[in-house]
């Protein structure tokens, strides 16, 4: 049951030494391993806008997890797993969306997922219909995770880390809650001097903080900021593509969204 198992995309390419790495983890007592998912964008703005947005998360959100001794989150590709955990994992999946099933059932069960440096080259859709289609298969998924593994995400509610780790799955579009959270914040500004008010005032700048660290510090994190230099400049239409992508998914039905094809 010790045994690892990796789990790669058909057309993901793991770096050489990829498996050497994870060898080492699990010879280190890691359970369950993410490698980073180096995304590869195609041609198009929204594919160097949503590579842009995996880099930041997995450099930034995902390396102050683990400097804090949290677990990182799978993301489908590149992640290595007890096969004993991984089989009763998948037993208990009742979604298309395995890896956030599993993300969840894992941590829920006091698993810690570690990130590894080897990294798997992950190619992007190259149009932007097909960036849609995969918003829209994601959304679709994590609605129907969020209703099947409600008892996981009750536990993990329970500590910081797993709190955290819930909100990051499933509070998506991050530029959307960002536009929300800017909104609330300058409608509630002429009300400062009311007490509450100036807590959740306070509140809502260390977010909105935090939200402008994670896009334009995300430039510092990058191997060619003037590549994804356009991608942070154009954020503010990202929130539309994921509406769209919301109407894409309550239209599929069940049905798998391939984000590969260009039609």
């Amino acid at each position: 049951s010790g045994e690892p198992v990796a789990v790669f995309d058909a057309d993901s390419e793991p770096s050489a030494g990829f498996c050497e790495a994870a060898d080492a983890a699990f010879g280190g007592g890691a359970r369950a391993v993410q490698g980073f998912v180096d995304p590869v964008p195609g041609r198009s703005l929204l594919s160097r806008i949503a590579a842009y947005s995996e880099i930041v998360s997995q450099r930034m959100t995902d390396r102050l997890r683990a400097a804090l001794g949290w677990g990182v989150p799978l993301r489908g590709t590149g992640m290595v797993v007890e096969r004993g955990l991984l089989s009763s994992a998948l037993a208990r999946c009742a979604t298309f969306v395995e890896d956030l099933e599993t993300t969840l059932i894992l941590a829920a069960d006091g698993v810690r997922v570690r990130p590894l440096a080897a990294s798997v080259r992950d190619p992007k859709p190259e149009s932007g219909a097909g960036i849609v289609r995969q918003r829209a298969r994601w959304l679709a998924g994590n609605a129907a995770a969020f209703r099947v593994r409600r008892k996981e995400i009750r536990r993990l509610m329970r500590s910081p880390s797993g709190a955290t780790l819930v909100c990051s799955l499933f509070a998506k579009p991050r530029s959307l809650f960002f536009s929300a959270r800017l909104v609330l914040f300058l409608a509630l500004l002429p009300l400062a001097d009311s007490a509450p008010v100036a807590v959740i005032e306070g509140a809502l700048g260390l977010f909105l903080l935090r939200d402008l660290a994670l896009l334009v510090g995300g430039l510092a994190v990058v191997d060619r900021p003037a590549f994804y230099l356009p991608a942070v400049l154009a954020a503010p239409v990202y929130p539309l593509v994921w509406a769209v992508g919301a109407l894409r998914s309550l239209s599929a039905r069940g049905r798998w969204l391939s984000a590969r094809r260009d039609a």
